[in-house]
């Protein structure tokens, strides 16, 4: 028969006939389950899986040479003992980690102290166990840890111990008394709030000082017998306010000051000869004047005067020889008193808004030209004054909407300047990289000749050579832009879109179209 007790398993020695037969039968079945192992994978199999009269099935191991029992297991006297237990005390089955202790049987997070089982990091104190948190104290109390024995008592981490009694920490001992943590023991035996000063037979709070054994507010100081406050200063053994002044036998005031060693005077004045000048003046020749004030020879100037030639005259004045210059005039010449800005120019004085141009008084912003004088309006050109913007053509000059075209004035439209078919470039000679727009009328009527092919001479028809470019038809006319360019040595002639070309030598000018 099978029993099972304290978790692990006694097998009898005793089986019945009926389980005699069936073991027969199933060891019979074996041996053929290993034959065909060992014909399959060889001996070594068959080896393996023996035990004793058995056969372990996988996941068992054969343990006392004939037990097939599940891997992990382990024997234990007549016990066997479940993967997860160890064998403790020859027959007992035990969690992994347990221990025996005396009579009892400790987990594995107890420990064995004095027979008996405790929570681990527990340390014996006397007949106790103190925990993880606690310490042994007297040798036979377990307290929290930080306490301490005071007396019959114990104190809490947050006490002390003082006189066998337990107080905040902080707390000190004062004579008799105990001090909290806001007081200080002072003379030995008295408990005071900090700061306080014991003062004679008084206690000065810690808002006082000691001064000649009595208590007066901070910043009080002795003068002589007295004591001075906060508002006051010590000056000759007396208490005065501050800002005053010993001046002789009396005292200034604040805002007073000793003048002459005995003389009491607004801050800012002075001592002059027989009087005192107050803060606004000062002492000239023994008199008192406004600030400002200069002597001036026998005379004293104002603030708004100035000192000239010992005579005080108006500021900005100016002596010019035997005169006087007004503010706003200035002396040019040693002896003429004018307008500030002004010019003398030959017999005449020219104002601050001209200027002198060959001894003539001229609008500032003209010139001279020739013999003439041209306004700010005008330029000169060839020794005459023109509107600004004219060019000279030929015996006359073209206004600043006028283009010159062949010594003529000719109007500018939006299209460029219109010209005749047989216009051309010469008047624009030497305007090197210069551009011009012209526009040609439809017909292409008139006579002209053109030399060049690309570059053409700048005495060729302007029309004839843009319709032997391609830019224009004669037909139709239209607007065309050429750039000036130098002279060159040779043109070359050639026929193109119904204009014939001629070839030339070297040539004064060139204009080439742009598009």
């Amino acid at each position: 028969m099978l029993s099972q007790t304290g978790g692990g398993k006694r097998y009898s020695i005793f089986q019945s006939a009926e389980k005699q037969r069936g073991v027969a039968m199933k060891r019979f079945s074996l041996l053929c389950l290993l034959f065909l192992t060992v014909m399959l994978f060889g001996e070594p199999a068959l080896a393996q899986a023996r035990c004793g009269a058995w056969t372990c099935s996988a996941g068992q191991e054969c343990l006392g040479g004939n037990k097939c029992l599940p891997r992990g297991s382990s024997l234990c006297g007549a016990w066997v003992c479940n993967p997860g237990q160890e064998c403790l005390g020859g027959n007992k089955c035990l969690p992994k980690g347990s221990s025996i202790c005396g009579a009892s049987t400790c987990g594995p997070s107890q420990e064995c102290l004095r027979g008996h089982c405790y929570p681990r990091g527990s340390k014996l104190c006397g007949a106790s166990a103190c925990g993880a948190n606690e310490e042994c104290l007297g040798g036979n109390r377990c307290l929290p840890k930080g306490s301490s024995i005071c007396g019959a008592s114990a104190c809490n981490p947050s006490q002390q111990c003082l006189n066998n009694f337990c107080y905040p920490r902080g707390t000190k001992l004062c004579g008799a008394s105990v001090c909290n943590s806001s007081q200080e023991c002072l003379g030995g035996n008295r408990c005071l709030p900090k700061g306080s000063a014991i003062c004679g037979a008084s206690v000065c709070n810690p808002s006082q000082q000691c001064l000649n054994n009595s208590c007066y507010a901070r910043g009080a100081k002795l003068c002589g017998a007295s004591v001075c406050n906060s508002s006051q200063e010590c000056l000759g053994n007396r208490c005065l306010p501050r800002g005053s002044a010993i001046c002789g036998a009396s005292v200034c005031n604040p805002g007073y000051e000793c003048l002459g060693g005995n003389r009491c005077l607004p801050r800012g004045s002075s001592i002059c000869g027989a009087s005192s000048c107050n803060p606004s003046q000062q002492c000239l020749g023994g008199h008192c004047y406004p600030r400002g004030t200069k002597l001036c020879g026998a005379s004293v100037c104002n603030s708004s005067q100035d000192c000239l030639g010992n005579r005080c005259l108006p500021k900005g004045s100016a002596i010019c020889g035997a005169s006087v210059c007004n503010p706003g005039q200035e002396c040019l010449g040693g002896n003429r008193c004018l307008p500030r800005g002004s010019k003398i120019c030959g017999s005449s004085v020219c104002s601050a808004s001209q200027d002198c141009l060959s001894n003539r008084c001229v609008n500032k912003g003209t010139r001279m030209c020739g013999n003439s004088v041209c306004t700010a309006t005008q330029d000169c050109l060839a020794n005459r004054c023109l509107p600004k913007g004219s060019k000279l053509c030929g015996a006359g000059y073209c206004t600043a909407e006028q283009n010159c075209l062949n010594n003529r004035c000719v109007g500018k439209t939006s299209g460029g300047n219109t010209i005749s078919w047989s216009s051309h470039a010469v008047s624009y000679r030497g305007q090197i990289g210069r551009r011009y727009t012209f526009t040609l009328p439809p017909g292409g009527s008139g006579y002209g000749r053109v030399w060049g092919t690309g570059l053409y001479t700048d005495d060729s028809s302007i029309g004839l050579a843009a319709v032997h470019a391609g830019i224009i038809s004669r037909q139709s006319g239209g607007r065309v832009t050429i750039e000036m360019r130098p002279g060159a040595a040779s043109y070359q002639g050639s026929a193109r879109n119904g204009v014939s070309t001629s070839g030339y030598g070297r040539w004064h000018g060139s204009y080439v179209f742009v598009r």
